[in-house]
This record gives C-alpha cells, sequence and structure tokens, in this order.
C-alpha cells in the first residue's frame, strides 16, 4: 500500500484524550495555594520561636517538613484532577479557619505578624477551593472521576 502514488497518511493533529487541559481556573487556584504555603514558611518559624522552653526545635522542623511535603503532594493531586485532594483541601481550610478564630482564643494569640500571615493564607486558600469548587472547575473535578 505504501507504493500506491494515491495513498497519503493522514495528517490529521493527534493528541492524548486522556490529559485534557486543566482550566485556567484551577491553575490559579493551585498557584494561590503554592503561594499560601510559602507565605506559611515564616508563620512556621514564628510558631517555632515562641514554643515552649525546652521544646526540641528539630524534632518541630521536622514535624513542619512532613507537613509541608504532604501539603505539597495535595497540591499536586489538585492540579492532576484528583476529587479527593480537592475535598481535603476543604477540610484542611475549614480546620485551619476554624483554628484561627476559635471563640476560646483570644483574638491575636501569637502575634500580629503571625496572625496577618495566617490571615493572607486563609483568604488565599479560600478563593482557591471556591475556584476549584465552581464552574469551569467542578466541571474538570467531575470529568476526571
Amino acid at each position: 500500500m505504501t507504493q500506491d502514488p494515491r495513498y497519503s497518511p493522514p495528517t490529521a493533529a493527534v493528541a492524548d484524550p486522556l490529559t485534557p487541559a486543566v482550566p485556567a481556573r484551577v491553575r490559579s487556584a493551585v498557584r494561590l495555594l503554592w503561594i499560601s504555603m510559602a507565605l506559611a514558611v515564616p508563620a512556621c518559624g514564628f510558631s517555632l520561636e515562641r514554643g515552649p522552653a525546652g521544646a526540641d526545635l528539630v524534632v518541630g522542623v521536622v514535624i513542619y517538613a512532613v507537613l509541608f511535603a504532604i501539603n505539597a503532594w495535595i497540591n499536586l493531586m489538585v492540579y492532576r484532577g484528583r476529587n479527593w485532594a480537592r475535598i481535603v483541601t476543604f477540610i484542611f481550610l475549614l480546620i485551619g479557619a476554624y483554628y484561627m478564630f476559635d471563640p476560646g482564643e483570644e483574638p491575636v494569640p501569637a502575634g500580629l505578624v503571625e496572625w496577618a500571615i495566617n490571615l493572607v493564607c486563609l483568604v488565599l486558600e479560600s478563593v482557591a477551593v471556591v475556584w476549584l469548587f465552581t464552574q469551569p472547575g467542578a466541571a474538570w473535578f467531575a470529568r476526571r472521576r
């Protein structure tokens, strides 16, 4: 058949249909999650600094490193369209908001700078979660199931 002068191979563009393009809003939401994670680094430093006397700094750093690694992995899974990661992100947002505005705590328990950083992180994550659960993000996650 390749010897036939009338034959020419197809010229259609071929793309992998299993990897759809990530919607711009989902990409932006994941960027906000990464920015929030980066802003949390100094807040963790403040937290370690004001830790109880006699607390092992190395243990605290290791715990935060593990938490950051888990957070990074969840961010990657959100970007890859895993619905469970989107739900876990929402649950973590709710837990963070509860502890930030816990009525049993003083309004600014850790210091104004740390509280402000945590508030900015909370706002960024809130916007990201809204974008992940509204269109076109919601449709993209639903299609991935």
